[in-house]
C-alpha cells in the first residue's frame, strides 16, 4: 500500500515543506484513522503489512498506526515492514526499533540517485538522511536489500556496492553487512529465513556465481563484479556466455 509518493515530483510526505517550494509538504493519500482501520483488519487477520514510505510523514504515520494497533493487539513476531524508509530521522528509527518493525530498503538508490540529487528539494540535513543505513543497522533493525526493479536494475552487485560506498560517509555499511542484506535479512522480512538466503541443507538451493569474491574485492569496484551463473532451486536457469 503507498502512502506518499517521491521526493523528485515533490509527493513524497515530509514533516518539514519542500525546500524547493516552501509551500508544498508532499501528499499523505490517507488519513491516520482509515489507515489504522485497515492496518487493524489486517493485523488481526494475521497478514504482514507493507507500507512504502518515501519521506518522514509517511514513515511517522505508518509507524503511528503500527504502534495503536500492536498497542491493541500484541503480537511480537509480527515482522510488519515499511518499504523504503527512504528520508527518516532518527527518533522514527528508535519508534521503529521499538515497534520491532523490519524495513525492506533499496541501497541501490543512491547509486543512481545519490546525496547531491536530493539537495534541491530537501535541502542538506533531510539529503544526509537518505537511505541511512549505518544508523539504521547500528540500531538492531533488521533491513532486508532490494532493488525496486524495473524502477532500477535487479543487478544485486549495485546495491551492495551503493550500500557500501554511499553518496553519504556516515550512511556507509561494511561488505558483509552488505551481503547479509541482500540475502539471508531479505528472506527474513518476508519470513522465507528457513527456505533461503543461505546455503544450507534442507534449504532452497538457489545463489549465483561471482566472477569475484567481494570480501576480498576493491570496495570502489563492487559494481564491476559480474554475475556468471544463476542456480534456482539447484537448477542453472541462466549463465554467462563465453
Amino acid at each position: 500500500c503507498i502512502l506518499d509518493g517521491d521526493v523528485e515530483p515533490g509527493t513524497a510526505a515530509f514533516r518539514e515543506p519542500y525546500t524547493n517550494n516552501p509551500k508544498n509538504y508532499g501528499n499523505l493519500y490517507f488519513t491516520q484513522e482509515r489507515l489504522e482501520n485497515f492496518f487493524r483488519e489486517a493485523h488481526k487477520a494475521g497478514l504482514q503489512i507493507c507500507m512504502h514510505a518515501i519521506g518522514d510523514a509517511a514513515i511517522e504515520q505508518a509507524l503511528k498506526a503500527y504502534k495503536k494497533v500492536l498497542g491493541e493487539f500484541p503480537k511480537e513476531n509480527h515482522r510488519h515492514r515499511v518499504e523504503h524508509f527512504e528520508v527518516s530521522s532518527y527518533d522514527l528509527m528508535d519508534l521503529a526499533k521499538d515497534l520491532n518493525v523490519v524495513l525492506s530498503m533499496q541501497p541501490v538508490f543512491d547509486y543512481y540517485w545519490p546525496y547531491e540529487n536530493y539537495l534541491p528539494h530537501i535541502g542538506p540535513d533531510r539529503a544526509a538522511m537518505k537511505c541511512a543505513l549505518r544508523p539504521i543497522l547500528d540500531r538492531g533493525i533488521r533491513v532486508g536489500g532490494g532493488s525496486d526493479s524495473p524502477v532500477t536494475s535487479m543487478n544485486p552487485m549495485l546495491g551492495i556496492h551503493a550500500a557500501v560506498n554511499h553518496s553519504v560517509p556516515a550512511s556507509r555499511i561494511s561488505v558483509k553487512e552488505a551481503l547479509r542484506m541482500v540475502t539471508i535479512d531479505a528472506a527474513y522480512i518476508g519470513f522465507e529465513e528457513n527456505e533461503r538466503g543461505s546455503l544450507k541443507a534442507g534449504k532452497e538451493a538457489s545463489f549465483v556465481i561471482l566472477s569475484n569474491n567481494p570480501m576480498n574485492y576493491p570496495a570502489e569496484k563492487l559494481d564491476k563484479i559480474e554475475i556468471l551463473e544463476t542456480i534456482y532451486c539447484g537448477r542453472t536457469v541462466w549463465k554467462k556466455e563465453e
